[in-house]
Parts: C-alpha cells; sequence; structure tokens
C-alpha cells in the first residue's frame, strides 16, 4: 500500500504534474495509443480519433489506478476494476473485429 501510495499521488505531487507526465505519462500514453493505431489500422476507427481515444482511455486507467491504490481492499478492487476493464475490452475487440465491421469500416 505504501508504495502505491507513493507511486501514484506523492510523487505526482512532488514531481508537479508536467514532470509526472513527462516521466509516467509519456510511455503509458504511447502504449494505449498503439490499441487505437492497430483500430485504425483495422478499419475500426477513424485517424481523427486515435488521439482523443487515447487520452480518454489513459485518464480512466490513470482513475483506476488511483481508486485500487486508495480501496480499502487493494485486492478485491483490483479484482473488479480487472473485470471492468476486461468487459470494456472485450467489447472493444468485438466491435473492431472484421466480421462485425459494416462494409465502410466504422
Amino acid at each position: 500500500p505504501s508504495i502505491r501510495r507513493f507511486v501514484l499521488v506523492e510523487a505526482p505531487a512532488v514531481m508537479g504534474p508536467a514532470r509526472w507526465q513527462q516521466v509516467w505519462g509519456t510511455q503509458m500514453l504511447e502504449l494505449v495509443r498503439s490499441v487505437f493505431r492497430d483500430a485504425f489500422r483495422l478499419g475500426a476507427i477513424k485517424p481523427g480519433m486515435i488521439e482523443p481515444l487515447a487520452h480518454m482511455l489513459y485518464g480512466a486507467l490513470q482513475e483506476v489506478s488511483l481508486a485500487i491504490a486508495d480501496a480499502d481492499d487493494p485486492d478485491e478492487a483490483r479484482r473488479e476494476f480487472g473485470e471492468a476493464a476486461h468487459w470494456v475490452m472485450e467489447s472493444l475487440v468485438r466491435r473492431w473485429s472484421p466480421e462485425t465491421l459494416p462494409p465502410d469500416g466504422r
């Protein structure tokens, strides 16, 4: 718990939002962008949607991290949030699969 608090709460507060984003956020945001680049390559989203969707998902993941870190039972919270995240990602995969995409890919 103390490590989670340090990484998710105290380090960003000490470093400041800009530096924290530079150190940690850049790599994580790039990972999230790669998911949406793949979706674009599948024809599932328009190119202009990559950046907004990446920021939305990244922001949601940050909030989930904080909620888990602050939970009375972090293991249970991790399980619950993990199940919800799995559902969201499965829904996106189904939405983006070639057999479910309309002819124009969107």
